[in-house]
């Protein structure tokens, strides 16, 4: 866990400016049709001929998770099928991670050159390493039918379950939104309006 209070002395100190946070993150997605071909690949259960990519360099902004001159490159596809069509994750993982390298040395031409090691951690993975089912990290699609009064199931939106002083949050409940905080905002307002009413012992 990066030391925050160091990190945000090195930014005042530094004068690290806004450019050099925010490029610490891109996407590799540069038009519709990309979009669309590499969808069309994720609905096939094919890997990505044109992967759809989120870059983090963590390291740019915390400097601490690499060696001197060294960077942490981390992408993440959001075009990569939970189950192929043909073959399987164990040998197919390292040609979703070279496409992946690929697709960012368009904009990158060195970076094959520079990497000198790395992990792919395939939709398998994440759903045993991580918990999440389906390798979904938001806990459900952000699609119109998962979204507003259905998210996460209906009847279940106001954040409140059946059991009295349980309550839902986290990326599963609306708005998701990664780690805006929103749903858990959302949830305490929840709890903190029914105990205000009455509804709620003070320890629950």
């Amino acid at each position: 866990m990066p030391d925050m209070v160091s990190t945000g002395r090195r930014i005042r100190s530094t004068g690290m400016r806004a450019r050099t946070i925010a490029s610490a993150q891109f996407r590799i997605a540069p038009s519709l049709d990309y979009l669309e071909e590499s969808h069309s690949d994720l609905l096939l259960g094919r890997i990505a001929e044109k992967p759809v990519a989120w870059g983090l360099c963590p390291s740019l902004s915390s400097p601490g998770l690499a060696p001197h001159g060294k960077h942490v490159l981390s992408l993440n596809v959001g075009t990569a099928p939970y189950r192929l069509k043909s073959g399987n994750w164990k040998t197919e993982r390292e040609a979703l991670a070279r496409r992946t390298i690929a697709a960012c040395a368009e904009y990158m031409p060195n970076l094959p050159d520079i990497i000198t090691d790395w992990r792919c951690l395939n939709p398998e993975d994440f759903e045993r390493e991580f918990g999440l089912v389906g390798a979904n990290m938001v806990h459900g699609d952000l699609a119109p039918w998962n979204s507003f009064w259905m998210r996460p199931l209906p009847g279940l939106h106001e954040y409140r379950t059946p059991s009295r002083g349980l309550y839902l949050s986290g990326n599963g409940t609306w708005p998701g939104n990664f780690i805006s905080g929103l749903s858990g905002h959302n949830a305490a307002q929840a709890a903190l309006a029914d105990l205000r009413a009455g509804l709620l012992h003070e320890r629950v």
